[in-house]
């Protein structure tokens, strides 16, 4: 829009000035055309710049407006993770943690972390039965705030959000539940230490940096700062430390391949 006004306006002035030159007994009248010629378009720029400033207020608004929509589910998501990090752990983190120190306990200890352990819900459930719900969960709420607000949300904010909802983790965890069931099914024991395999390390890696991106945009915005949840480190609150935590030794992997035991278990 900009640059077409302007354009038409330039036209609009060299026309006159082109009259000026050929009829040069009517200078003043030019010259006062010319003047006038440019305060419209000193106006017009001032005008669009203005209006381009109030539209990109008001994205940014109802962004904001669609990203904190967010915040509980990727609060949740963010402390489940610390909750198995906290499970899967034999040392007390010390308070204050960053959402930093989260991670790189998470992928310090995944390894040990025991699928077959105590999830924080009551009644109790392993964390075979508990995990596919908050998975769906998150993936089911990013994909409300696309659709509603894709229209509004730079190329940062959905690039962001795309990576964390396409994560192969989540994937991953929402299918956990199945393997008991057909493992019972087929009559063959099955891995507890899930997170244990060689192969898994480098999604456990990425499902923190698409998620340490998503949660950048909430700091960034000021709707949210994610540390580690205090109230996590005080022994009274569940999961309890080390309560999830196995040696990946013991876990029976069937085929010792690259790809893990999915194909053992795959339905």
């Amino acid at each position: 829009m900009q640059r077409k006004t302007l354009a038409f306006l330039v036209l609009i002035t060299l026309a006159a000035f082109a009259l000026f030159w050929f009829h040069a007994g009517l200078e003043d009248l030019w010259l006062n055309l010319g003047t006038e010629m440019v305060g419209i378009m000193v106006t017009v720029l001032l005008v669009e710049r203005g209006v381009r400033k109030a539209q990109e207020a008001q994205r940014q608004r109802i962004a904001r407006l669609g990203l904190a929509e967010l915040k509980v589910p990727l609060r949740t998501h963010f402390g489940l993770l610390a909750s198995m990090a906290k499970a899967a752990s034999t040392e007390i983190t010390p308070k204050n943690r960053t959402r930093g120190d989260v991670f790189d306990l998470f992928q310090t200890v995944a390894r040990f972390f025991d699928f077959d352990g105590p999830a924080p819900v009551f009644p109790e459930e392993s964390w075979f039965e508990y995990i596919e719900e908050p998975m769906l969960e998150i993936r089911q709420a990013i994909d409300a705030t696309i659709g509603k607000y894709a229209s509004v949300l730079s190329e940062d904010e959905l690039i962001a959000l795309e990576d964390l909802r396409r994560s192969n983790l989540i994937d991953f965890l929402q299918n956990a539940a199945k393997i008991p069931r057909v493992a019972s099914m087929k009559e063959i024991d099955y891995p507890r230490n899930l997170l244990a395999h060689e192969s898994w390390k480098p999604m456990i890696k990425e499902h923190c940096r698409a998620l340490d991106r998503a949660l950048a945009l909430f700091e960034r915005l000021e709707i949210e700062t994610f540390r580690f949840p205090d109230v996590l480190l005080t022994e009274k609150i569940s999961p309890k430390w080390a309560s999830s935590r196995r040696n990946p030794d013991e876990d029976p992997w069937p085929l010792e391949t690259s790809e893990g035991p999915s194909e053992t278990y795959a339905t």
